[in-house]
């Protein structure tokens, strides 16, 4: 089952609520299939289930080990691998790893894609899955009614297929992770909500309707 709101697309509808209700059917193409047998396979490393190597290709062995190497040379208390995290009213999700220390949590993603650069910066989806962690794993909203909270939350990327950095990362603060869930509950309502706002930008390049959309298009033609 798919969430309404999906971290995986909080960038596109955060940014442009109407973009929500516009994707129609989420079946997956041959990338996201890809993808899928990725995070299937490091899965299986990651917790010792049995797996076949003739099931998938030499490549991604390759690359999955080497994602999996990164994933066991964190240091953590504990682990979490496909760990399931509730984040708010139809936002929901699985963050791929979640360790905890006694002051910080890590959430760690694999992105198996190969054109498309992801930026760590404040990324909507991970951040999203920190919170959701928190409140899964943790007692998030204690930790948040604490002043002098020490607790630290790191994000970090795997993107092993592209020309880009390979491990992208970013630290803040509790206070800092609790900043963006007020900030971005409004938007997620407002897209709930079935808002027809519209705004362009980096995110259209996943959105389906983005050849026919008349605010982006409008907005490539003026430059």
């Amino acid at each position: 089952m798919h969430a309404m709101l999906a971290p995986s697309s909080a960038h596109m509808w955060a940014n442009c609520p109407a973009s929500l209700y516009l994707q129609g059917d989420k079946k997956a193409g041959l990338a996201a299939q890809e993808g899928r047998k990725a995070h299937e396979l490091a899965h299986h490393m990651l917790t010792g289930i049995y797996w076949d190597i003739l099931e998938y290709p030499l490549e991604m062995v390759e690359y999955v080990t080497e994602y999996v190497n990164f994933v066991t040379s964190v240091p953590a208390a504990t682990k979490h691998y496909e760990q399931r995290v509730n984040i708010f009213d139809r936002c929901f999700g699985t963050a791929d790893v979640v360790a905890c220390s006694w002051n910080k949590l890590h959430v760690i993603d694999l992105k198996y894609g190969k054109n498309i650069p992801i930026d760590i910066c404040n990324n909507e989806q991970l951040l999203l899955y920190a919170w959701g962690a928190y409140k899964t794993l943790w007692d998030g909203q204690e930790i948040a009614s604490k002043t002098d909270d020490p607790h630290l939350v790191r994000i970090s990327i795997y993107q092993p297929r592209t020309k880009d950095q390979l491990i992208k990362s970013q630290t803040l603060k509790f206070s800092e992770l609790v900043y963006f869930i007020n900030q971005i509950k409004p938007k997620a309502k407002l897209a709930l909500n079935g808002s027809d706002k519209r705004n362009s930008g980096d995110w259209c390049i996943f959105c389906k309707q983005k050849f026919v959309c008349r605010e982006r298009n409008v907005k490539c033609a003026w430059g």
